[in-house]
């Protein structure tokens, strides 16, 4: 979709900016030496999302979900548009199953939603108020777009942790160098070339995470960018030993024989931040009581999300919803699949963003550091757990 932009000069330079920073920090090339990663403050001590640290909770108990405030909240009136950036990923599961099932609606907001091929490409029109709210991950880029005064703000998690104790990400390895004995601890990672969709990124530190528990750098693997449909490939031909994958290309790698689940991220990376929601500059000053409902909507789609995984509630309505919206479109999958965990109340674990900006700043990717606290945003997930009550 063509969108024109809605503002000056200013914003223009900021988008002409921020597209350069993610073309830069979402290159090819190999990672900056390292000798070893730095223990991660978030994930040293724990194996989920309840390590994510307690962010300006309100000041009075919330109130229950069936409780007078989420029964009193009118919708807006008029019904107030909001363009959302979406890529189709099942990890934006809330959004998709808010939208079906009404929960914007109620809230008086008409949502459009507008489809990216990836989360970066979401970023400049979301800076540029083409679109108010986008989904996304954390990454240098990222980062080095709001240090050169680009005003995002993340507001809520869409991805951290791990879900009954396996995070949806893992690392891939061919099944014959494990059958062989080849592959069998961090340390035989030495020498062996390991794929991963970008460098700057999550994915990365995942990668540097499990070198340093075989006591390696990262100039000891061979790094390989490439999308996670030619990962597939270059495991089957060979042309690859290791992969850093998302599901559902684990699942579909394991059913298909083509890789083993080696090390789920959950052993070497506990607790990482991997997707996160964003909202625009002017959907925060000038639409803030929209951007309230918005959350409001998506918190009842985060807590559905959870419900339909872990409890079985409405699951294959859930699936239903998830089949018409992301790309996997086959039903058995979503039993193969390890979910993505997402925070019910939507709380960012601030401390692992700040551990994943050491490595960057450390490796280089990131040249200038920015103050997390003042980036991530927790009024909107506050106020919307003020309405629906605390889980």
């Amino acid at each position: 979709m063509t969108l024109e932009l809605s503002r000056g000069a200013a914003a223009v330079l900021a988008v002409c900016m921020l597209v350069v920073a993610i073309a830069c920090g979402s290159g090819a090339g190999r990672p900056a030496s390292q000798q070893a990663a730095p223990e991660p403050a978030a994930a040293a001590n724990s194996a989920g999302p309840a390590a994510a640290p307690s962010l300006a909770a309100p000041s009075a108990p919330a109130a229950p979900a069936s409780g007078s405030a989420a029964a009193s909240l009118q919708p807006l009136s008029p019904p107030v548009s909001v363009k959302v950036g979406e890529h189709g990923v099942v990890s934006n599961a809330p959004l998709y199953i808010a939208l079906d099932r009404g929960y914007f609606q109620e809230q008086g907001l008409d949502l459009e939603l507008v489809r990216f091929q990836t989360g970066p490409a979401m970023m400049a029109p979301l800076a540029a108020g083409q679109i108010d709210v986008a989904v996304g991950a954390p990454g240098a880029s990222l980062f080095n777009a709001i240090a050169r005064d680009i005003p995002l703000r993340i507001v809520a998690d869409k991805g951290s942790g791990e879900f009954q104790g396996k995070s949806y990400t893992a690392l891939l390895a061919r099944r014959d160098l494990v059958e062989s004995g080849d592959l069998r601890e961090y340390a035989d990672l030495k020498g062996k070339r390991v794929a991963l969709p970008s460098t700057g990124s999550t994915n990365e530190v995942q990668v540097a995470m499990a070198l340093q528990k075989g006591g390696l750098s990262n100039d000891d693997v061979e790094w390989q960018t490439m999308s996670q449909p030619d990962t597939m490939v270059a495991l089957a031909n060979k042309s690859s030993d290791v992969a850093v994958a998302i599901e559902p290309f684990v699942a579909r790698a394991v059913q298909e024989g083509i890789a083993v689940r080696w090390h789920g991220t959950e052993e070497h990376y506990p607790g990482a931040v991997q997707g996160l929601l964003f909202y625009g500059p002017g959907f925060v000053t000038d639409k803030q009581e929209a951007a309230r409902r918005f959350m409001v909507a998506w918190i009842k789609g985060v807590r559905d999300y959870n419900d339909a995984f872990e409890k079985g509630t409405r699951r294959a309505e859930t699936i239903a919803i998830l089949q018409k919206y992301t790309d996997v479109k086959d039903a058995a999958t979503y039993d193969l699949m390890v979910p993505a965990a997402i925070d019910r109340n939507g709380t960012v674990n601030v401390k692992d963003l700040e551990f994943q900006q050491d490595y960057y700043l450390k490796t280089g990717t990131q040249q200038t550091a920015i103050n997390m606290r003042d980036v991530v945003d927790p009024e909107f997930a506050e106020y919307a757990v003020s309405v629906l009550g605390r889980q």
